[in-house]
């Protein structure tokens, strides 16, 4: 699986949802910094950007903190609010991060690992979702990290308030 074919499943068929995360921002009962980004980013990966666009999404919702980011770019919504809220543009793309969220893959010690947002309510609410949710992600990252670019990405790139995630695959 190519980088543009996971962008197109996950975008189309929104198979890697889980459910709550856009319910509790909806309620105003998510406290996570993702919904305000005063001390945080999202993550895209080494051609993730230029594949959303080869794909037809908008970008243009997006502010590029940092353009070459370890090969990928660290971004914020333009509007510092949830990258799924209405005040984002039409056909706006949705982060393969925010897909992933509120776990992320990291390579350590030559193995992908997955990491948790220490503050999402989503953890302490449904933990054994989010340790499903981390290994259906992991078995797209498996396939991901054979890119050499990806596998440097996911070594190098840091997660802010993230913490390892015990689970097993």
């Amino acid at each position: 699986m190519t980088l543009i074919e996971l962008i197109n499943q996950i975008n189309t068929k929104h198979t890697l949802k889980i459910i709550g995360c856009q319910q509790a921002v909806n309620h105003g009962s998510c406290n996570w910094d993702c919904c305000f980004y005063s001390n945080s980013y999202c993550l895209m990966l080494p051609g993730e950007f230029e594949a959303a666009i080869s794909l037809g999404y908008r970008v243009d919702g997006y502010e590029i903190i940092d353009d070459n980011y370890f090969g990928g770019k660290k971004v914020v919504p333009a509007s510092k609010k949830c990258c799924v809220g209405p005040e984002m543009p039409e056909n706006h793309y949705k982060t393969l991060d925010c897909w992933f969220y509120p776990v992320w893959p990291i390579v350590k010690d030559e193995a992908i690992r997955m990491i948790v947002g220490d503050l999402c309510p989503l953890r302490s609410a449904s933990l054994d979702t989010v340790k499903a949710h981390a290994r259906t992600i992991e078995k797209y990252v498996k396939i991901l990290a054979l890119m050499p670019e990806v596998r440097t990405f996911l070594s190098k790139a840091e997660m802010i308030g993230y913490n390892d995630l015990e689970y097993k695959l």
